[in-house]
């Protein structure tokens, strides 16, 4: 079970080597059962079922390795590189040395057994098989010495007697001799070696003679005329035997050095294996011992990652080691400390909320544009829905140079306060702008739009002045009007030389007295605007009415109407907002008339209706606005025609104030565009009636 529970690289050498080493000793009991048959039956099959299972726990193992790899599990790699190197260090020493030690066994021995032992062997055979045939020779030559007395003499029969004396003293072969050659002899062919007795004499010593063949041959004079010596041969007793057992006992002997060999390389690598199970074993441990705690370490970081500041890795320390404990304990108080600091970071954060949105809800109640800038001014840090609202800026911070560069100036002046004029959206407002400076901590920037309070302070002094001009140029006009006529009338009939002339003159002062009395008349409408008086007016019933009723220009234009389909009752007064459309009109063929590349002009008139407002927009293809003047073309005296009093869009300004509506101007392609907004259901604005 602890095996099967195992799936790391480090287990599965350490199997891998175990499974070596009983194939190893699975090989040496074979070895001996095949050397001594019936020896080792039971150990070898112990060791063949042990490797058996072996190879069926590694194989798991191996699949679980495998699995884990393919999941990619925390420290696989890590463990595996240990062991690797575990393996490296351990085996690569212990297979050098037991190459060598091999090597060194397998040229020493053969050579000593070659060089010393086999000779030796050979030479103490071949002195044993010498002393052996010395004395059987001896022997043989006693029994031919017998044999030659068997004979008897020659008697007529000598070839059958030579051949039954052969065979009572077991010779394998005999020839009786003389001088002239073979006399009798028990074999039909005689053996050439013994055919030639020369160096032999009748008066030698029976003695015997070892020969080739694992023959021992014996020659013994006779002196029995015409017979002159007996030549008798008999194999040696174990002679064959002897050669054939010296083959078998170098053929064992070099079996027996064979196997030595094997046996003995066979335990240099049972060594190894063991060496190579001790290093894989020694390196699993090391690598459990610290990738364990890495690979918990790794794992609790992401936790920790994901926010999970609660994650705590428990070990004890003879587990893992004092430096992993430590390492450990130092993450433990860290991962604490981190929770420890997000929870007051969260109830900072909470608290900064809700002080932000404190301030955020007083700030948007209030109605001046609130900024807060960086110590050098460079930048917004915050702003509130009135500051956004008055820049036309829809972020929350950013440069003051895009988001308020017309008041750059004033921070390089290090002024406190002024009034600034801005153009957003081509609309003109003076803003009055208060500092506020808090030394390291930056700046405060207040402002307010004054442009209401501004022009209404310029429309009252130019009311008290149109007043005053009205007054002072009325009086002297009238009586030079009246003169006028009656010189006219008086004198006209009695000049005779220089009729027309007078008539000319004349003519003159009363068409410049009354034009000055047209510009009176505006004064006087500009200082004394009457009250309002409102009534039910149908908008769109009144642009009719004035589109059709005459021509303002001197080139044909073309009105293009685009109503609803259901009448627009709005509560107005019907005579001023007739006099704010003749001059909206008026002012677009006078730009028509200045645009000198056309013939005819095009004048469209567009009334939308809104939930909260009505909007009339009059768009003509004429010259347009100057851009410059855009923003104060509403302001008294402000005109862009050479014979203009700048009064009329004065007194619509006005008009559509009392009414609480509001016009702008802006700039098309091809022309420009005037939209008068009549604001519903508000205090102070139109009604609009159902």
């Amino acid at each position: 079970m602890v095996l099967c529970s195992l799936g790391s690289s480090g287990v599965l050498l350490s199997l891998l080597a175990l499974g070596a080493v009983l194939l190893v000793l699975f090989a040496d009991a074979f070895l001996t059962w095949y050397i001594v048959p019936g020896r080792v039956p039971g150990s070898l099959l112990a060791g063949f079922l042990l490797f058996l299972l072996l190879l069926a726990v590694l194989s798991y193992g191996m699949i679980r390795a495998w699995i884990r790899y393919r999941r990619g599990e925390l420290g696989f790699r890590l463990q595996a590189r240990v062991v690797l190197v575990f393996v490296v260090v351990g085996v690569v020493p212990t297979a050098l040395v037991s190459g060598f030690s091999s090597l060194f066994f397998d040229y020493g021995v053969r050579a000593w057994f070659r060089g010393i032992v086999e000779p030796a062997v050979s030479s103490c055979c071949a002195a044993a098989l010498g002393r052996e045939r010395e004395y059987l020779a001896a022997m043989l030559a006693a029994d031919v010495s017998r044999f030659v007395g068997y004979l008897g003499g020659l008697p007529d029969n000598l070839d059958s007697r030579v051949r039954e004396g052969a065979a009572l003293f077991g010779f394998a072969e005999v020839l009786v001799m003389g001088r002239e050659g073979v006399i009798a002899s028990s074999a039909a062919h005689p053996l050439p070696v013994v055919t030639s007795p020369e160096g032999k004499s009748y008066g030698e010593r029976a003695l015997g003679a070892p020969v080739e063949n694992a023959l021992v041959y014996t020659i013994v004079p006779v002196y029995a005329p015409p017979v002159t010596h007996v030549v008798a041969a008999r194999v040696l007793p174990g002679s064959g035997g002897c050669a054939y057992d010296m083959s078998s006992y170098r053929k064992n002997a070099r079996l027996q050095l064979s196997i030595l060999q094997v046996q003995f390389s066979l335990a240099f690598l049972f060594i190894f294996l063991m060496l190579l199970f001790v290093s894989v074993w020694m390196g699993v441990g090391l690598s459990k011992s610290v990738v364990g705690p890495l690979s918990h370490l790794l794992s609790a970081t992401r936790r920790v990652q994901d926010g999970n500041f609660d994650c705590r890795i428990h070990s004890k320390e003879g587990v893992v080691g004092e430096e992993m404990s430590t390492v450990i304990a130092a993450f433990n108080g860290m991962v604490e400390q981190l929770g420890t600091q997000r929870l007051q970071l969260e109830k900072a954060y909470k608290e900064i909320s809700s002080r932000k949105e404190f301030i955020e809800t007083v700030l948007s109640g209030v109605s001046s544009g609130i900024m807060a800038l960086s110590p050098s001014g460079e930048y917004v840090t915050l702003m509130n829905d009135r500051a956004r609202e008055l820049l036309s800026f829809d972020g929350l911070h950013g440069k003051m140079c895009h988001i308020f560069p017309e008041a750059c100036a004033l921070l390089n002046r290090f002024a406190d306060k002024a009034n600034v004029i801005i153009v957003r959206e081509n609309k003109s407002l003076t803003l009055s702008v208060h500092m506020r400076r808090l030394g390291m901590q930056g700046l405060i920037m207040t402002f307010d739009d004054i442009s209401g309070l501004v022009e209404a302070q310029r429309q009252a002094a130019w009311s008290d002045v149109a007043r005053r001009i009205a007054h002072e140029i009325k009086n002297p006009v009238t009586p030079i009007y009246l003169a006028a006529e009656r010189l006219r009338s008086k004198y006209a009939e009695q000049i005779v030389s220089g009729r027309e002339t007078f008539l000319k003159y004349t003519d003159t002062i009363t068409r410049h007295v009354s034009n000055i009395s047209e510009i009176v008349d505006e004064f006087a409408k500009f200082a004394r605007m009457p009250s309002a008086v409102f009534g039910v007016c149908d908008i769109c019933s009144l642009l009719r009415e004035i589109s059709f009723a005459g021509q303002f220009g001197r080139k044909v234009v073309d009105f293009d109407l685009r109503f609803p389909d259901a009448a627009v009752p709005l509560l107005l007064d019907r005579e001023q907002i007739s006099q704010v459309f003749i001059n909206v009109f008026k002012n677009a063929c006078e730009s028509i008339d200045a645009r000198e590349d056309i013939d005819s002009g095009h004048i469209t008139v567009t009334v939308t209706t809104n939930p909260d407002s009505v909007a009339v927009e009059v768009k003509d293809n004429g010259v347009g606005f100057p851009q410059d003047l855009i923003g104060r073309l509403t302001e008294p005296y402000v005109t862009t025609r050479d014979q203009g009093t700048g009064l009329g869009l004065a007194i619509v300004k006005k008009i559509l104030d009392e009414h609480g509506a509001s016009i702008g101007f802006q700039n098309l392609e091809d022309g420009g565009a005037v939209l008068i907004t009549f604001v519903l259901n508000e205090r102070g604005s139109v009604g609009l009636l159902n």
